[in-house]
């Protein structure tokens, strides 16, 4: 067999023994400059803040989120804080006293508060002679059953009340918290209410709802009890995952390399560049969102997985009884290069999400996640090797082989087998390809935080009752234009206005999309008219004429009433139409909502403009934003690890070739969601970028490893088992380690996110299995050679070692 003759450094590692030997020179120094550094970014912890909503999913152009902030501006939030009451009757005297002082208390006691409207605020109307009143139900409470009949009986045949603010069989009914849109209303500094603020008048209401009924018979739900939920989780699972994921790492670092050494730097070096990348971002006022929740444990595992390539080769040297200061050079030396460029890598397919344009949590994931990156590799490469040289570290020379070489020489029996079977391995590739392709095909896009929540969970609970018993928890907005003052008050808008509460909800559901409820001004027009005419004979349910239609609203606004303002236009230009519907999937709202602008579109007369907004709205946009932003990251993210394989390897053949076991994991995860009917949400859609960044550590490793053999003895066998048998052993504990980490994620409350983790834990151990197979093959190919017949004799090509012609 012919040796490859040996081989000076090439001009990376030559750059990396640079640095080793200045930091070997002057590890105190390196090591102080490089906490001081690190440190000072970390100060700004305190300043971080963080944004739950889920409306403010969509990135901040986007065109429905534009619309609906116009919405805000206009007419206040379209949610509220739903408190729904239980009781045998709850026009029972003694009920609506006790509503009445939860009312009161509410009103006088929360802060950033717009309006109660319960049951005791309810409107009464009256008139005689062309005179209207207008009072609240708690002005006259009931003080008997005979009253409390009567009430309930004048409220179901005048109002629009029934089955909207208390159930038919009246005993049911809600308590709606509007909460201010905007702190300040200033329209100069216009700043929003934020997601903490919110959660607090959350929590505000749950004391004060526990206090009125604390025999219970109460419930919470609407999207800011959502949120604050959801902020309630992400504050508890981001501390939990990351404590499980330092428990775990260490754990499997000091099982796998029994010295105290591997456990402490990796995990002390990630942690304080963890604090380095979130401070950074407080110093510059970014305000985080829901996904960075994953972003500490993952780069947790992240920075202990390239720690761990540098602490194999020093310790091999070291036991091989090389001086400490030549071991720690070395380990630099052999391993920067890799680590610079799977940082790289990480940090493209992580950079991949900024593409997402339409989904700001995953934009900022991809501008803040590749920071975090950097700032690890920073820390491995210059906290780690200054560390090791001051550290009295033993030799263990003589000692049995550790867990990990152990593995490794597994792991390289394994890739020998491959080596000797290309064909067998190609078709079973193409197999996996093919069926995890069919799989895949059945992913879909999906958007419905609820579901993140356990059945049984009480604002799943509080939701389901509201949804089945009353007019619906969530809400779409229509706001019709007539484009002139008093446009929306002609008979014929008043009259399409009027059809719409009869036509919307007839719409046939999509799955368990439906619109329940219509509510609009027509609604308060009707409460007038018939107070006015007492139900006297030959007169309609609603006025007729625009006179009449024009005065009986000027009598209203005449009390002081303020109800008109929030529906429409002060000069009766626009009006704003309310759709109550059940709590469901964003993907069944995308399919209902051209339905019911095509009904408004036949209802409405020509020259009225309608357009749509709201919560709903919103929800069903971000389905689509979640497909396109998948596809949009996923695909940048190919394109930019290609170009980067292709220049590390220095190939293009090589770094195409790369690429395949690099996509496999990624297609075969995806089979799996499909198999499993496993939705691609907000949190899922990341896996596949997230992985392929991670899938490559593995594909650089293993080829750096390959080509230094191939460049040192030109034995194709011997360098695939050599390589295999020390990085091999590197990367299946770096793929243990990342996926320890990603599976604390399946301690998570969140159905979501312990989907999340799984997956992402399933990609990287098959990205492992994947490299360890189908990258012998490739490496033999990329070096001209036929098959096991030909190993051993290397061949002159124009590819070189995965990437140059011949040993050197």
């Amino acid at each position: 067999m012919r040796e490859g003759p040996a081989s000076r450094p090439p001009g990376r590692s030559r750059v990396f023994r640079a640095w080793a030997d200045r930091v070997a020179g002057a590890p105190v120094r390196t090591l102080i400059a490089g906490l001081l550094g690190l440190v000072v970014l970390a100060s700004g912890l305190p300043s971080i803040r963080f944004e739950t909503h889920a409306e403010r999913f969509l990135g901040p152009d986007h065109p429905s989120r534009l619309r609906y902030e116009a919405f805000k501006r206009d007419y206040g939030l379209d949610t509220a804080i739903f408190v729904l009451l239980e009781a045998e009757d709850v026009f029972a005297p003694g009920f609506l006293a006790r509503l009445d002082a939860f009312h009161a208390d509410l009103e006088a006691t929360l802060p950033h508060l717009d309006e109660v409207r319960s049951l005791a605020s309810a409107r009464l109307l009256s008139g005689r002679d062309d005179v209207l009143s207008v009072r609240e139900v708690r002005k006259t409470l009931p003080q008997n059953g005979r009253e409390s009949d009567r009430l309930a009986a004048r409220l179901f045949e005048t109002s629009a009340y029934p089955g909207h603010l208390f159930s038919r069989d009246r005993t049911l009914t809600v308590v709606a918290v509007s909460l201010d849109a905007y702190v300040d209303r200033d329209l100069a500094t216009l700043q929003p209410l934020s997601a903490l603020e919110s959660g607090r008048v959350v929590a505000r209401v749950e004391t004060l709802a526990e206090r009125h009924w604390p025999e219970g018979g109460y419930h919470l739900a609407g999207n800011p009890v959502v949120n604050a939920r959801l902020a309630a989780a992400f504050a508890r699972d981001m501390l939990l995952f990351t404590v499980l994921a330092v428990v775990a790492i260490a754990a499997c670092l000091a099982l796998l390399f029994r010295r105290a050494s591997a456990v402490v730097l990796p995990l002390a070096s990630v942690m304080i560049s963890i604090a380095a990348t979130l401070g950074l971002l407080g110093h510059l006022g970014v305000t985080l969102n829901v996904t960075i929740q994953i972003l500490p444990p993952f780069l947790l595992a992240v920075g202990a997985s390239a720690a761990i390539h540098l602490l194999v080769i020093a310790y091999r040297e070291l036991d091989a009884g090389t001086p400490r200061v030549e071991a720690v050079a070395r380990s630099v030396e052999r391993a920067g290069p890799a680590l610079v460029a799977t940082s790289l890598t990480t940090a493209l397919g992580l950079g991949s999400f900024a593409a997402a344009t339409d989904l700001a949590p995953v934009t900022l994931l991809g501008t803040v996640a590749p920071v975090g990156v950097l700032a690890t590799l920073i820390a491995v490469l210059v906290l780690i090797p200054a560390s090791l040289v001051l550290l009295p570290i033993r030799a263990r020379v003589g000692e049995p082989a550790t867990v990990h070489l152990r593995l490794g020489r597994a792991l390289a029996r394994l890739g020998l087998r491959a080596l000797r079977a290309p064909r067998l391995v190609a078709a079973a590739g193409l197999a996996c390809f093919v069926g995890a392709g069919i799989a895949a095909s059945r992913v879909d896009a999906e958007n419905d935080a609820l579901t993140y929540f356990p059945a049984g969970d009480p604002v799943r609970i509080a939701t389901e009752i509201f949804d089945e018993r009353l007019s619906g928890t969530m809400s779409m907005e229509v706001l019709v234009d007539a484009g002139v003052a008093g446009g929306v008050r002609q008979p014929e808008i008043v009259a399409a206005l009027d059809e719409m509460a009869r036509v919307l909800p007839a719409i046939p559901a999509v799955e368990g999309a439906r619109i329940q409820r219509s509510l609009s001004f027509v609604d308060v027009l009707r409460e007038i008219h018939l107070a006015l005419t007492e139900g006297e004979p030959g007169q309609g349910a609603l006025p007729s004429e625009a006179r009449l239609i024009a005065q009986e609203l000027l009598l209203f606004e005449a009390t002081g009433a303020e109800d008109l303002e929030r529906v429409v236009a002060s000069d009766y230009s626009s009006a704003r139409i309310t759709l109550r519907a059940p709590w469901g999937s964003g993907r069944d709202y995308l399919a209902l909502i051209p339905k019911v602008e095509a009904a408004l579109e036949r209802l409405l007369p020509s020259g009225v403009s309608v357009s749509t907004t709201g919560l709903i709205v919103l929800f069903a946009e971000a389905v689509e934003a979640i497909s396109r932003g998948f596809v949009l990251s996923y695909g940048t993210a190919v394109l930019m690890v290609t170009l980067v394989m292709v220049a590390f390897l220095r190939s293009v053949r090589a770094g195409l070739a790369s690429m395949v076991p690099n996509v496999l994991p990624i297609a075969i995860t995806l089979g799996v969601m499909g198999f499993f009917g496993i939705d691609l949400d907000l949190f899922t859609m990341l896996i596949g970028s997230i992985a392929l960044g991670l899938a490559v550590d593995d594909t650089v490793h293993l080829s750096h490893a390959f080509r230094r053999g191939w460049e040192e003895h030109g034995d194709l066998e011997r360098a695939v088992s050599e390589g295999l048998e020390t990085t091999g052993s590197a990367i299946l504990t770096s793929s243990v380690v990342l996926c320890l980490g990603f599976a604390t994620f399946g301690f998570s409350s969140m159905s979501n996110l312990v989907a999340f983790g799984g997956l992402t834990a399933l990609s990287i151990g098959l990205a492992l299995l994947v490299d360890v197979v189908f990258l012998p093959p490739l490496f033999a190919w990329t070096r001209g050679q036929r098959g096991a017949e030909t190993i051993g004799e290397p061949t002159a090509t124009a590819h070189g070692p995965l990437s140059e012609a011949t040993p050197r």
